[in-house]
């Protein structure tokens, strides 16, 4: 029974550990970009997961707060959307913030095809 118990608990956190899941390879087909440049809302060519259960699953967002990397990021999705480029995205958590209605699936990363 102990085992079982301890199997159950490692499983369980396993899936917290690991949560998240890719897009699937598409395009990038809108994107938006507020005029600070902190928040980005993509609309993807394949059907947006909320592997997080996220309040709403209209489209992936990221909230950047202008650190080292976030202009990388933001150059690259721009470049995959002018391009139109073949991306996949890992897809984990929700927004801080609701945006357009709710709390949305949070895009990670970024695999260039």
């Amino acid at each position: 029974m102990l085992k079982r118990l301890v199997f159950i608990l490692v499983m369980v956190m396993a899936n917290a550990v690991f949560a998240g899941a890719p897009s699937g390879n598409g395009k990038i087909t809108e994107l938006y970009i507020n005029a600070k440049g902190t928040l980005v809302r993509i609309q993807f060519s394949e059907g947006i997961i909320n592997p997080s259960d996220c309040q709403e699953d209209s489209f992936y967002m990221i909230e950047l707060d202008q650190s080292n990397g976030d202009s990388r990021f933001l150059a690259s999705l721009v470049a995959a959307y002018a391009a139109q480029s073949t991306i996949m995205f890992w897809i984990n958590g929700c927004t801080t913030h609701p945006h357009w209605g709710g709390t949305q699936p949070k895009l990670n990363d970024i695999y260039m095809r």
